[in-house]
């Protein structure tokens, strides 16, 4: 990253929305080395948009993340491999014309029942030329990040101008909120729209942003599971994972349906 940090959520958490500008900047400028990439590139590996990626260690395999999301069309359900779809509130979560409800998302259609899945990671064949890598830090994402942290110091303007390059790209027409409370929602929602899937933002936006316990009272769970209070800064372990057979914390909250 030639020197430069890059912001990361953490900055937003802890509310230091100088320095998550300042950091977030530092790697916007470097435009020798980062840019936006078109919706089907930015997960290709060595993406102009990648800030930090992962190579693949498995043999044979490009991503982790096409393994376990890309579903097949003879079976959309096989248990520890593929244990999760998309579920109906990411699904609604895209603005009528959104590029990335068509590049980001695919499906299967299987007993008369459409799966929908991520497809922002496209490789999962075997022995397929390796084409991508596992994205972790990106640039869209420091563009969201920024325009939060000018939302919160009242730049109006200049988190309209950050929000509104994600959203051309999308296919989408400029923002209309124009006071901090408008953009501040819309900048939550275009997070949960550009970053799905990825690392855990949506769980970690709703703690931050208070919001996750009115999310998972739209959700069922077992009495004793629906006990906890979600908004506790631990994160709940495998029972709390929105599918079967996954031994992870629960990151993905109303991205996934069950399997």
């Amino acid at each position: 990253m030639g020197g430069q940090s890059a912001a990361c959520p953490d900055l937003l958490i802890y509310s230091a929305y100088d320095s998550a500008e300042m950091q977030a900047s530092g790697v916007i400028n470097n435009t020798a080395l980062y840019g936006t990439s078109s919706l089907n590139q930015v997960f290709l590996k060595n993406s102009q948009e990648a800030i930090w990626q992962v190579q693949p260690v498995n043999i044979g395999w490009n991503t982790p993340d096409a393994q376990i999301f890309i579903l097949s069309p003879a079976s959309p359900m096989t248990g520890t491999l593929n244990p999760v779809y998309l579920s109906p509130q990411i699904l609604a979560a895209f603005e009528p014309g959104d590029r990335r409800r068509t590049n980001w998302i695919d499906s299967v259609t299987a007993n008369g029942i459409i799966y929908y899945y991520p497809y922002k990671y496209k490789s999962a064949t075997f022995n397929a030329p390796v084409t991508e890598y596992e994205m972790i830090l990106r640039l869209g994402e420091q563009y969201l990040i920024r325009a939060e942290a000018r939302a919160r110091q009242n730049n109006i303007p200049g988190a309209q101008a950050d929000l509104n390059l994600i959203r051309t790209r999308a296919g989408l027409s400029s923002t209309t909120a124009n006071d901090q409370s408008a953009l501040l929602a819309v900048i939550g929602h275009e997070r949960q729209a550009e970053l799905f899937t990825e690392w855990g933002h949506r769980w970690l936006d709703l703690k931050r942003s208070g919001e996750i316990d009115a999310v998972i009272a739209f959700f069922s769970f077992l009495p004793a599971e629906r006990s906890m209070p979600f908004s506790m800064p631990v994160v709940p372990k495998s029972s709390y994972w929105y599918g079967t057979g996954m031994d992870l914390p629960c990151i993905y909250w109303g991205d996934f349906g069950r399997t």
